[in-house]
């Protein structure tokens, strides 16, 4: 009876593995649409003559993706430091892509 249920347990711990496996891979194909929008954003900013960095927009956005994370059981600290990653790579590869671009 044990050995049935360990198998069981097994089972479905591959499966929760596998599902998060497929989530892995939607969250990295959304990262690199997230990045090359990024990249055009950049590249508009740059000719427009606009600073790349705008920390009350970045505020802003952080505290709405907050209010909506939290509404889906994730902490305020999760969703910044994941966010504080994301909008530092997004400003990084608008700068060197407007130097490269010229």
């Amino acid at each position: 009876m044990a050995d049935e249920q360990l198998s069981e347990e097994i089972g479905s711990l591959n499966q929760w593995r596998e599902r998060i496996g497929q989530l892995d891979q939607q969250l990295l194909t959304l990262l690199s649409q997230r990045q090359q929008l990024a990249l055009k954003i950049g590249h508009y900013k740059q000719q427009q003559q606009l600073p790349f960095y705008d920390p009350q927009r970045e505020q802003k956005l952080l505290q709405m993706l907050i209010r909506i994370g939290e509404k889906q059981q994730l902490p305020a600290v999760y969703i910044t430091r994941l966010y504080q990653v994301i909008f530092q790579h997004s400003l990084a590869i608008q700068e060197i892509a407007c130097k490269n671009r010229g």
